[in-house]
């Protein structure tokens, strides 16, 4: 439900891009899409950075989730060095 409800640019959006990218390149292999799998991660990154400075948004379930998807990037990206 929270996924379905993010806002464009916010760090869950953009966790949840990056994860995503993440596991496309486990599937398809290329290094152009690995180029976007790194854009990705730095984009949630930032977006998590900005969240975790604002009074409001820090303490935020969807940042919390934003940040525990960024733990399951890590997880996929594990699996492809294997």
């Amino acid at each position: 439900d929270s996924l379905s409800k993010a806002e464009k640019g916010s760090a869950l959006y953009q966790a949840a891009i990056a994860v995503g990218s993440a596991y496309m390149v486990n599937i398809i292999r290329s290094p152009k899409m690995a180029v976007g799998r790194a854009k990705a991660y730095g984009a949630a990154l930032t977006a998590i950075h900005s969240a975790m400075m604002d009074p409001q948004q820090y303490k935020s379930d969807d940042t919390l989730l934003a940040v525990w998807l960024l733990g399951l990037y890590e997880v996929i990206l594990d699996e492809r060095s294997r």
